[in-house]
């Protein structure tokens, strides 16, 4: 794969907080490159060629939720609002509710913008349960929530849920911390709230709005919940404890203790000027070996290299101690600069989302944006893969993909003159299959970008994906391919096996009903509008052919889509034959009663893969069953329709 085309710097952008409360305490990231990022767009700059509704795999998206805006629902990707309980397969969802009552001063209902809500969905989010009310700012005196993460897990045999919610009194523009709380089917919500930390080593501290969250697994001796963050100094002169990153824990609901270890000290990163900081959070998750990782971006505390990097702790323990951070050396990034023949010390990791798995025996990757320059005029860029064998202790990075270079600079809808950078960036994720056998990457890409016009056609979501034991990414999958303009997209941490309807959340502004195409579209790059939250479904499974070639002696049902299918439409199957021969479908209900023999699709198929459409008028809302008999085998995949 080609190192990206040159790509000249467009605009001069601080990574700054996008916090509109005046003395909130979170410092900016230190940054030197930060000018190699973003593009502001407007309707001037952009050029529609194609139908607004026009929709490739992703035409079942669909609304099944609304909020009043996406500031607290994510922003860079960082706080972990959409993921997957793999043991009872539920997606969850944490959110704010949808009525600003400064905006709809007659509504008095519960789903308000400063209540917090859980959604879950049992069929892949094909149908969502009613919203669930954990937090009540009317009654409990916790201020207003913002910027929410969840994390789903078994306890007592059921499905339960902690998460993290940031404290914040808009009136008086202060925050306050984090609540953090505990919900299954057989527990009102309950929270703790967590406003400093309070050490006898550096004083007191603040906590910063950005947190993960996780809780013990089935088989722990004892129901915790961990939560990881940034501090902050009371005062920005305060530079020597700038980049303290802390914990917070709670054994069976009891009081927080919360900590700094000794191996997240500030002094284990560079000091930089006053009001920044030098290390952002990247994720905080499980491994597959029962290990908890912990990946922070930051410029480590070392004279010989002032880049920054990643590095990743470990605990063995549910967090109680942790080991020193393994950081990446600086002579892997250069020694992949001159494979691609590029001047070595020529490149940086910027300042946006990136995406971090761990896996078995202390395997991680990381997926990040590498830009480098060596002229005075231009850029190369490009995702790639940062990867850890735990077991040779290398690092290494790899090309992950080829994207465009820039994106797109939302516009405070009060103040058009205003920039803020939420979403402001590529929305990079990394998630792996359930049983880890995958990686799989999304982000959002300018479509056509022209970089000598300053015009581009869309965004548009992209995905690929690696086999754990492969070397190479696929080829990336356009998702979407609309005119629609694509941001807020969320994928969850695990995904199904067989990367096939793998859900994507997405946010889309509501414009009023007279709105034109064009009109529809501009909203979508402003700040602090209604917006609706969909559901829709990726197959990426055809992209995946350059590390495990298919076992050519199984029937195979390789891909099925649309699926979700609306309710009378017909949908695409592509059918592995191991041979020429003959193979008979038929459809069946939950029960097993047969409703759809197929009379029609059984014939001779050719060997290797053929391209079936399998009608499905007649059939109502469900899960149905399409069964495949041939070549000696029989296999079985599930269908869903819907409205």
């Amino acid at each position: 794969m080609k190192f990206l085309r040159n790509l000249i710097a467009t605009a001069a952008l601080l990574t700054v907080s996008m916090n509109t409360y005046a003395d909130v305490k979170d410092s900016k990231f230190y940054d030197p490159y930060s000018k190699y990022q973003g593009k502001t767009v407007s309707s001037e700059n952009w050029k529609p060629t194609k139908n607004y509704s026009d929709k490739k795999q992703s035409g079942n998206f669909k609304v099944f939720d609304s909020l009043a805006n996406c500031y607290s629902y994510f922003y860079h990707m960082t706080n972990k609002a959409f993921v997957l309980e793999p043991t009872t397969n539920t997606l969850l969802t944490i959110k704010r509710g949808f009525y600003d009552l400064a905006k709809y001063t007659s509504y008095t209902g519960d789903n308000t913008k400063n209540n917090i809500f859980l959604r879950k969905s049992t069929d892949n989010g094909v149908t969502w349960d009613s919203p669930i009310k954990i937090y009540d700012n009317r009654i409990e005196n916790l201020n207003e929530g913002r910027y929410p993460s969840l994390f789903g897990f078994i306890y007592d045999n059921e499905l339960a849920v902690s998460y993290t919610v940031s404290r914040v009194d808009e009136k008086g523009s202060k925050w306050y911390g984090f609540f953090t709380g505990f919900w299954n089917s057989e527990y009102q919500p309950t929270h703790l709230a967590n406003n400093k930390v309070n050490s006898s080593k550096f004083g007191t501290l603040d906590w910063s709005t950005d947190s993960r969250i996780l809780a013990s697994k089935t088989g722990s001796s004892s129901f915790y919940e961990l939560a990881i963050g940034r501090l902050s100094p009371s005062s920005d002169a305060d530079v020597e404890n700038a980049n303290h990153i802390a914990l917070r824990k709670t054994i069976e609901l009891s009081d927080f203790t919360s900590s700094i270890p000794e191996q997240w000290e500030s002094n284990k990163f560079k000091t930089v000027e006053a009001g920044y900081r030098s290390n952002n959070i990247v994720d905080l998750k499980d491994g597959l070996d029962n290990k908890i990782y912990f990946c922070v971006f930051g410029n480590f505390n070392d004279p010989a290299v002032n880049r920054n990097r990643f590095g990743v702790s470990v605990s063995n323990d549910e967090g109680n101690t942790w080991t020193e951070f393994n950081i990446m050396p600086w002579a892997v990034v250069n020694n992949y600069l001159s494979s691609k023949g590029i001047p070595q010390d020529s490149a940086a990791f910027l300042y946006d989302s990136k995406g971090f798995v761990p896996l078995n025996n202390g395997d991680f990757s990381i997926a990040s944006r590498l830009m480098a320059w060596y002229n005075t005029d231009s850029t190369v860029s490009n995702f790639v893969e940062i990867y850890y064998n735990g077991t040779t202790q290398q690092w290494s990075i790899r090309d992950l993909s080829e994207f465009s270079g820039s994106y797109i600079v939302y516009q405070d809808v009060t103040n058009d003159a205003g920039q803020r950078l939420n979403p402001g960036d590529f929305e990079l994720q990394l998630s792996r299959t359930i049983d880890g056998k995958y990686l799989v990457a999304k982000w959002v890409d300018l479509i056509d970008f022209d970089k000598v016009a300053s015009t581009f056609t869309t965004t548009d979501v992209f995905m690929a994906t690696r086999p754990v034991d492969g070397t190479k990414w696929s080829k990336a999958t356009n998702i979407t391919s609309s005119t629609e303009i694509d941001r807020g997209v969320m994928m969850a941490d695990l995904v199904p096996n067989d990367l096939t309807n793998i859900p994507l959340l997405k946010l889309e502004s509501i414009s009023a009903n007279d709105a034109t195409d064009q009109e529809k579209r501009d909203n979508q790059f402003k700040a602090g509008i209604d917006q609706v939250l969909m559901i829709g479904h990726a197959n990426i499974i055809t992209s995946i052919n350059e590390e495990e070639p298919c076992d050519c002696t199984l029937l195979q049902i390789q891909r099925i889509a649309p699926n979700p299918i609306d309710m009378g439409s017909d949908c695409s199957l592509t059918l592995f034959m191991p041979s020429k021969g003959y193979a008979d479908l038929t459809i069946y209900d939950v029960s097993g009663k047969v409703v759809n023999e197929l009379k029609d699709l059984d014939r001779e198929y050719n060997e290797k893969q053929n391209s079936v459409t399998i009608p499905t008028k007649g059939l109502n809302i469900g899960t149905y069953y399409l069964n495949i008999v041939g070549a000696g085998q029989n296999v079985t995949k599930m269908l869903t329709i819907i409205k």
